[in-house]
């Protein structure tokens, strides 16, 4: 059968002992004793038939503690594997997005995060290193929109344009990502490890763009000249991004319907470049 052939080739290469746990006595008897577990199509481990146990002299050898066997994996993949591979990773990504946007890095177990995924922990370890690899790796998917507000500024446009193109922008960045927000508050109030290689320079690239468009707007006279160019830009983002952050708390008073996101962008324009004093007759 499948077993023996694999288990027999296994044997005659020596990746594994032959004499795996206490049910096993002779070599002769491995063949009939051993399976091996898969996941993912990959092969992983060996485990006795008899006393269910992995094979404790090839988990000790790699140190993890019932995990991956890196010897069984690089001799047998099974044809299809890499598409299979693909999806275990895809699929970590999306529960750990999930789970770290509602829990955070230190909210979330190894073990939930594979239990989550229908992996097992192994292959959290195999693909991102480890849990804080993968938070890593969800980090950096969530910021990477923040790399395109450098189209903002190859477009050639005034200050006034410049800045509704931000306004617009960040409001379908959120319709986009409904995770983002949380990394964004999260990594900003309760920093991790990650902040300053993933979050800070994210944030803190939009936030001097924005600062090299309004002070060109103050050069050209369409904004006033006793304003200070970084005040002026995190009144902005905190206007456009609060009402997001809000949403629950005012559900009551504003519609958060996309159908109105036009309406919202022409008004955060009105406000930010003419506020909202009433023109003195």
């Amino acid at each position: 059968c499948v077993v023996q052939t694999f288990t027999f080739i296994l044997l005659q290469l020596k990746l594994v002992p032959a004499h795996l746990c206490g049910c096993i006595v002779r070599s002769r008897d491995c063949v009939a004793v051993l399976q091996i577990e898969r996941s993912f199509e990959i092969i992983i481990a060996a485990r006795c038939l008899v006393c269910n146990n992995l094979c404790r002299r090839c988990v000790n050898k790699i140190g993890f503690g019932g995990g991956l066997c890196y010897s069984l994996q690089r001799t047998f993949t099974r044809v299809g594997s890499e598409m299979t591979k693909a999806d275990c990773r895809s699929k970590l990504m999306e529960v750990g997005t999930q789970l770290f946007a509602e829990r955070g890095l230190n909210g979330v177990s190894i073990r939930e995060l594979s239990h989550a995924a229908g992996a097992s922990i192994s292959m959290v370890s195999y693909y991102f290193g480890g849990k804080e690899g993968l938070y890593s790796a969800v980090l950096q998917e969530q910021f990477a929109c923040f790399d395109q507000i450098e189209e903002i500024m190859q477009q050639q446009a005034g200050p006034v344009a410049m800045i509704e193109s931000y306004i617009r922008w960040t409001i379908q960045r959120h319709r986009d990502n409904p995770h983002l927000l949380r990394f964004y508050t999260s990594e900003l109030t309760n920093p991790t490890p990650y902040f300053s290689s993933i979050a800070s320079p994210a944030i803190s690239k939009v936030i001097r763009i924005l600062v090299e468009i309004v002070d060109e707007g103050i050069r050209q006279g369409q904004f006033r000249q006793d304003i200070h160019a970084a005040n002026a830009v995190l009144a902005l983002a905190g206007m456009v991004n609060y009402f997001f952050l809000s949403t629950l708390a005012t559900e009551d008073l504003i519609s958060h319907s996309p159908e109105q996101d036009e309406e919202l962008i022409h008004q955060y324009r009105e406000i930010f470049t003419r506020g909202i004093m009433a023109s003195v007759p």
